[in-house]
């Protein structure tokens, strides 16, 4: 298989959300890399035992190769999927959430709240988004796309009930004149009081509950980054989820 393919499944599996206005409140202290596709058939001299095989055989041979090939490839995609994905269990979010409605004339039947949301991987690795949450009319809860957002990652490690994190922030949709990011990085305590329930010095966190936006929120994590130097952009700074092509 030609690799330029594979290149390409990489990128749109891979690729970032757009980017929003800026308006999250939050101002809080994994990102796990994209992963690659490789895949390829070893190429073998033909015998003179080889080359008297009727064709048909020869054609069968190289269609269970083919679909060998392809169910390693399928495999391997959906084995990276699950590996990335954020797990609902493992996100708290900012509580109490103050939820507010918007104009009743507008007939949009949700609610919206400032959040912050962080995310304690199994494997160490910590992820925190400030973001704008709205409530459906169904219950569920979901990323807005028009508003703004704050990607932190970092490491945790819990010793007793504390658990201590190292943070530093990636993203910002809105930069600020004079601070690069990624800023620097800050330590934040959570005391654990139950299984479900953290607190910091300024906030109490709670086990997410009714959401339906675990792809969304994964994206941002992994691909949410900015070369911002204090003043503009760096022309060097490439995306971690931009295509290479």
């Amino acid at each position: 298989m030609h690799p330029r393919p594979f290149r390409r499944l990489t990128w749109l599996f891979n690729r970032a959300a757009k980017k929003k206005l800026a308006r999250s409140g939050f101002e809080p202290a994994n990102a796990a890399g994209s992963a690659k596709l490789a895949g390829g058939v070893e190429e073998r001299n033909l015998t003179a035992e080889t080359r008297s095989t009727p064709r048909k055989e020869e054609g069968d041979l190289g269609t269970r190769i083919a679909t060998y090939c392809c169910l390693v490839l399928l495999a391997s995609v959906s084995a990276s999927s699950q590996e990335r994905v954020v797990q609902l269990d493992w996100i708290f979010v900012s509580h109490p959430l103050r939820w507010e409605s918007p104009p009743r004339t507008l007939h949009l039947g949700i609610k919206t709240a400032a959040a912050d949301l962080i995310v304690l991987y199994p494997t160490g690795q910590f992820a925190g988004v400030s973001c704008l949450l709205i409530k459906g009319s169904n219950g569920f809860v979901s990323i807005s796309r028009g508003d703004g957002e704050i990607v932190r990652i970092g490491k945790w490690l819990q010793k007793g009930n504390t658990i201590q994190v190292k943070s530093q922030i990636v993203y910002r949709t809105g930069p600020i004149i004079g601070r690069a990011i990624p800023e620097d990085e800050v330590t934040e305590q959570f005391k654990r009081s139950a299984k479900d329930r953290l607190r910091s010095s300024g906030w109490e966190y709670v086990a997410l509950q009714r959401f339906s936006d675990l792809e969304y929120l994964d994206g941002l994590i992994r691909c949410d980054r900015s070369g911002w130097d204090g003043h503009g952009q760096r022309r060097d700074f490439v995306p971690p989820c931009m295509s290479s092509q």
